[in-house]
């Protein structure tokens, strides 16, 4: 019973320091909208300049780490007790994964995404309307909604 009480009050600390460092960023966007648009859209121009090629390096790492646990002895682990059967099958599992994490974001960034690449490419790689900005706008989507993002 120690144990249980221990452990749900560490969650209790874990729940209101989370609450409250969210709830720091909510009122700082609400209090002075002006200086956080900046001191973040500066923080993610300073990532995206510097920390570019490291994403791209940990989505490629990522995809091909959860590749090799998949086809290794680790894929074939089962979560449960010893002999009992799962609860929903591999393709139920997989719809409920893909739809309560990608279905309502593909929903919307599916179209979205490529459109706004395509009037609006990024770090100005082609110009806006062309047949190279659509493309880009398609390579771009790809990774972002194919299986990088499943990996991590």
């Amino acid at each position: 019973m120690q144990e249980a009480r221990r452990g749900g009050s560490e969650v209790g600390v874990v729940f209101w320091v989370s609450a409250a460092f969210a709830l720091g960023f909510i009122l700082w966007g609400v209090i002075a909208p002006e200086n956080f648009g900046a001191v973040t859209q500066s923080v993610f121009d300073w990532v995206v300049s510097n920390l570019g090629w490291f994403y791209l390096l940990a989505g490629n790492f990522f995809l091909l780490f959860v590749m090799f646990l998949a086809f290794s002895r680790y894929g074939k682990l089962r979560i449960g007790k010893e002999g009992e059967r799962p609860e929903f099958s591999t393709f139920a599992w997989f719809a409920m994964l893909f739809q309560a994490g990608m279905g309502p974001a593909l929903l919307f960034w599916g179209v979205a995404e490529p459109l706004a690449h395509y009037s609006d490419p990024p770090f100005g790689l082609a110009r806006a309307g062309t047949t190279e900005a659509a493309q880009l706008g398609m390579q771009y989507s790809y990774f972002h909604w194919t299986l990088h993002p499943w990996a991590m």
